[in-house]
Order: C-alpha cells, then sequence, then structure tokens
C-alpha cells in the first residue's frame, strides 16, 4: 500500500510539473510586447521615471506657505528693570522698577511664503531636465530590447530554417547511400566511389546534429530576451518574409538629431548649465513674506483662566535675505564646471 501511494504521488508531481510549462505561440510583435512587459531593468527604468516625477513635485513644493504653530512659555526668575531718570515721573531721584510679570506666554500661528527665491526657480528646472533625461534613457533601453528581441527572433527563424535543409540533405545523402550499397554489393560501384557515399552522409548527419544545436541555443538565447522559463515550450508564428515586410518599429532615419544618445547627451549638458547657473545665482537676494497672529498671556502664575490678563497681537512684513560670502565659497564649485 506505501508503494502504490508513493507511486501515485510521484505521477501526481509530475502531472502537476508538466501542467505548469507554460506554451507560447508568438508573432514578433507579440514577443516584442512580452519581452517588454517582463524585463526586469524595463520595470526598473519605469520607477526611475516616477521618481524623477515625483522630483518634480517636491522642488514646487518649495512655493507652498509655510504654517506652523509656536509655544513660548516663560517663567522669569529675575526681571528686568527700566530706568527712570530723575523728574520724569515727578521723581526726585532716578528710580529703577519692572513692566515685566513672572509668567509670559506667548502662542503664535506663523506663516512664511517665498516671493523669489532663484534656488527653488533652478531645481524645478534641473529637476524636470532629469526627467527627460530619465525618458530618454527609458526610450533608449525599450528600443535596444525591441532590437534584441528582433535579431533573436529572426536568428531563431533562420537555425530553423537550416536545420530543416539540413535534415533534406541528410535524408538525400541516405538516399545516395541506400543506391551505392546496391550498386557496391551488385560490384557496379568503385569502392572509393562507395566510401565517399558514406563520408558524405556521415558528414550530412553531423551538420545536421550542429544545426539542430544552433538552433537550440537561437530558441534559448530568445527566451532569455523575453524572460521567459527555459522550459517553456516556444513556437513562433512568423516567417521570415514577414518580418522583413513589418517590423516592430519605424525606422526614423540616421540624423543625429533622431538618436536617444544624442538627445541624453544634450540633456546633460543643459543639467550642467543649469546647475553652473544655480551656483552662481545663489548670492542673489531671497524675498519672502511672512506674518504672525499671538495670543499672549502675562501674570504672576501660570493660571490661564485670568482672561483679562490675555491680549492679542499680529503682524506682517518682507524679509530680504542677502548672501555675502557665498561667490567666496561657490568660486571653485564654478570653476570645476566651467
Amino acid at each position: 500500500m506505501k508503494y502504490l501511494l508513493y507511486i501515485f504521488l510521484i505521477l501526481t508531481l509530475r502531472n502537476t510539473a508538466f501542467a505548469q510549462t507554460e506554451a507560447f505561440s508568438l508573432s514578433l510583435k507579440q514577443a516584442v510586447e512580452l519581452g517588454l512587459k517582463n524585463r526586469n531593468d524595463i520595470k526598473s527604468g519605469k520607477y526611475d521615471v516616477l521618481i524623477s516625477e515625483n522630483a518634480v513635485k517636491q522642488s514646487k513644493n518649495g512655493w507652498i506657505p509655510e504654517i506652523e504653530g509656536s509655544a513660548d512659555i516663560r517663567y522669569n526668575t529675575e526681571l528686568s528693570k527700566t530706568i527712570v531718570p530723575a523728574g520724569v515721573l515727578g521723581n526726585s531721584e532716578p528710580m529703577a522698577f519692572s513692566l515685566e510679570t513672572k509668567t509670559n506666554s506667548v502662542y503664535a500661528l506663523n506663516l512664511t511664503q517665498p516671493l523669489y527665491k532663484a534656488d527653488l526657480i533652478n531645481d524645478t528646472r534641473i529637476a524636470k531636465n532629469n526627467l527627460a533625461i530619465e525618458k530618454e534613457r527609458r526610450i533608449q533601453a525599450e528600443t535596444a530590447i525591441i532590437l534584441s528581441i528582433t535579431q533573436s527572433y529572426l536568428n531563431v527563424l533562420l537555425k530553423e530554417l537550416q536545420y530543416k535543409l539540413a535534415k533534406e540533405n541528410e535524408s538525400r545523402y541516405d538516399a545516395y547511400l541506400h543506391i551505392a550499397t546496391g550498386k557496391y554489393k551488385l560490384r557496379a560501384l568503385v569502392e572509393n566511389d562507395y566510401l565517399k557515399t558514406q563520408l558524405d552522409y556521415q558528414n550530412a548527419v553531423v551538420t545536421a546534429k550542429n544545426q539542430e544545436q544552433d538552433y537550440n541555443l537561437a530558441i534559448n538565447a530568445l527566451k532569455y530576451h523575453i524572460n521567459i522559463q527555459d522550459n517553456a515550450a516556444l513556437v513562433l508564428t512568423d516567417s521570415l518574409k514577414s518580418v522583413l515586410l513589418s517590423l516592430p518599429f519605424q525606422q526614423q532615419g540616421n540624423t543625429a538629431a533622431n538618436r536617444s544618445e544624442v538627445r541624453q547627451l544634450l540633456l546633460a549638458q543643459e543639467n550642467n548649465r543649469l546647475q553652473l547657473k544655480k551656483v552662481r545665482q545663489s548670492v542673489l537676494p531671497a524675498v519672502s513674506l511672512f506674518g504672525s497672529y499671538a495670543s499672549q498671556f502675562q501674570y504672576k502664575s501660570f493660571d490661564y483662566s485670568q482672561n483679562d490678563w490675555w491680549t492679542q497681537y499680529s503682524y506682517v512684513g518682507i524679509k530680504l535675505s542677502l548672501p555675502i560670502t557665498s561667490h567666496i565659497k561657490n568660486s571653485s564649485t564654478i570653476t570645476g564646471r566651467n
């Protein structure tokens, strides 16, 4: 009973393994689409583009106003005093008195809005340029994969044709050998010609075996470029003629402007120009709008229930920040980029 159970398990696993083997009947267009879908480098390139798109959004976030809440709770261990000269308040001698309270609490809502900042403008331009570079890299990767799959697909069709012709030659030389054998037995053929016919047949067999190996290697190479399992059954539905008449991409000509590598080089030069511009503009002033609305409590203790001691105030203003030593720090960077 145990042996029967063991045999049953083996047969079940064997049938499951065969059932899990995928079969593909692919035209060239379908092979290219499947390869672009399965290739991990294409998936990685898509994530790189998404990261660059998110970087563009982040660069624009610098213009969003910054709103923050603050709390300043203070206990004065010793109050500062103000000196009033004699005669100011009818006093005969100078006197000192304090205008502060023991506790001082300020709860505020603060706003900062950039109005002009060259760094933010250039950061957005640099992020957009980097996004364009990533898109060009993705186009270049997809073009390379399409080209490799197309070449592999054509190579399989060519090796299949060569293998078919080699098998036909083997069959023909086998027929010649049978005829030569009959003639040799009837002494109608000299031994030298008979041996030559044998050698031709053996060479045809070896050639057919080599062509079969080349065909299997071409199939495995196509599976690799499409990124499917090695044990998957693969059937090509296109012929050499149909593939040559309908390529999966349109030829764009050989002009330099149509090459992705050239466009990437131009974008890299633009990125270097923007980086240099960013360094040079770092010495420009930054202008921002700021404001605050606050509620202040001043009393001898932290008894916030004393409503009469609460006061409110607010203010708005414009801040100008002018770097002074930035040009000294950035001089080496500018020299390097030049």
